[in-house]
This record gives C-alpha cells, structure tokens and sequence, in this order.
C-alpha cells in the first residue's frame, strides 16, 4: 500500500485524485461498463485532482474499476485514476490507492503542487523541441490551398494558417519581417482534436515546431511550415513570465 509521501510523489501525472466512498459493489452507473467484482459505484467525497472539464465531481456517483485490491461497501479511500468512459456519468481506473488519513488542505495543496511541477517537466520538454518561442498576436487565418500539390499529415484534414504578428521573441531566430505563419488542423479534425486552433485577433503564446510537407510530384521537393500541435503549444500572456523562466532552465 502506497505511503501518503509516496502517493504524492507521483500524483502530479494523474487525471483524478478523488476521495471516494464505495456504495455498491458489483455496480456500474455507466451504460458502456458491464459490472463485474471489480466494478463499485463509489461516490465522490473530495476532488483533489480532475479535468475541470467535467466539472465539480464532489457528491457525485460515479464508476470505478478498483485494480489495487477488492473494496468494500462504506470503505472510504483516495485513489488515482485514469479515465475510461464518458456518458451521462464517469467511469475511472484505478492506478494507486490509499487508505491513510490526511489533512486534506494540505493534501490538497501538495497534489497540486506536483501536478504543476509535473506539468512544469512536460512544458520543459516542448521548449526545448521547439524551433521558435513567440508572442503576438493573429492577424489572419486562411486555409491551406496547396492541399492539392503536397501531401499534409493527413489528406482527409483541413488545415490552416494562421499569420502571426510577432510582439517578442523568446527562442529562436526572426525572418526579416516580424510575423510567422502556423499552420494547424480545423475544427472538424478528429486526429488532431486536441491540437490548439486560432482566429484573427487572437494572443498569446507560441512554441513552433518545424514541420514538412514532400511534393507528390517526383521532385521530392518539400515545404517547411511551423505548427503548434500540442496543448502544451499555446499559452495566454500571462504566462509570459512563466515560459521564460522555464526557457532560462532550458538552455
């Protein structure tokens, strides 16, 4: 059985850290879960952690498969999971459990502090891949009209551009105007669903990463373009200073 300590530790790369209190075993209040032993319909006492997507998770019933040992109806545990289905209710895996008390405002505080130290490491990750860093701002979208001549990530996608009028430079090197152009997936896309999308006056933060497209004649002629692909990609100003601080431990 995890130590709080060790439960913590670890936390910060979880979807859910819910405090929970099983009400029925062999229970599934999702339509897509097919109750089993390892099935209980658990109710939710506490959100340390969870996509605030979904809202507020505290007082609800929802589907957890326990992996960490069997639980028993009126049990109260905290357990780390990862999601697994979504219809009118949740349902989650199980990856950690612990049963020990806790002081939960301090509990509270350091799973969030791992979590943002956790997201701090995978933010490092894409700085250091990225070609170029900018802030600025959109001043046009248009959609990529050489579909026809080269061949994109994806031939069913629409993809985009998006020209980006630059207010500073935080990691790479300028052409001798101050705009980029990013190129990214529609709104229709469903491989890149989770890939940022952008609209004429919009802010924030860039981190490009270089990609390419080969010509479908013989040639092999090939077109470099940027793209911001990962939700990691794009930030809001105020996460200016932020970003350059994890830039400056970086280099």
């Amino acid at each position: 059985m995890a130590t709080i300590a060790n439960f913590i530790e670890t936390s910060g790369e979880a979807p859910f850290v819910l405090q929970c209190t099983v009400k029925k075993i062999n229970a599934s209040n999702v339509v897509t879960v097919k109750p089993d032993d390892n099935t209980a319909i658990a109710r939710v006492d506490e959100v340390f952690n969870a996509p605030s997507v979904l809202g507020n998770l505290k007082g609800e019933l929802i589907t957890v498969r326990f992996t960490k040992g069997r639980a028993k109806v009126g049990q109260r545990l905290i357990v780390k999971a990862r999601p697994w289905q979504y219809s009118s209710s949740i349902a989650i895996v199980e990856t950690e459990r612990l049963t020990s008390k806790v002081q939960k405002d301090l509990f509270r505080q350091q799973v969030l502090d791992a979590h943002l130290s956790f997201l701090d490491q995978q933010l490092e990750r894409r700085i250091s891949s990225a070609k170029l860093i900018v802030s600025g701002k959109v001043l046009d979208v248009e959609k990529v009209k050489s579909k026809e001549i080269y061949k994109l990530e994806d031939e069913q996608e629409d993809w985009y551009e998006a020209t980006i009028l630059v207010s500073s430079l935080e990691k790479g090197t300028l052409g001798k105007t101050p705009e980029v152009r990013v190129r990214f997936p529609g709104n229709e896309s469903e491989k890149w669903y989770v890939a940022p999308k952008f609209h004429v006056g919009q802010e924030g933060i860039w981190l490009l990463h270089e990609g390419g497209t080969r010509s479908k004649a013989k040639t092999r002629t090939t077109e470099s373009y940027l793209t911001a692909l990962d939700p990691l990609d794009f930030h809001l100003l105020n996460q200016l200073h932020r970003i350059r601080t994890l830039i400056g431990r970086t280099k």
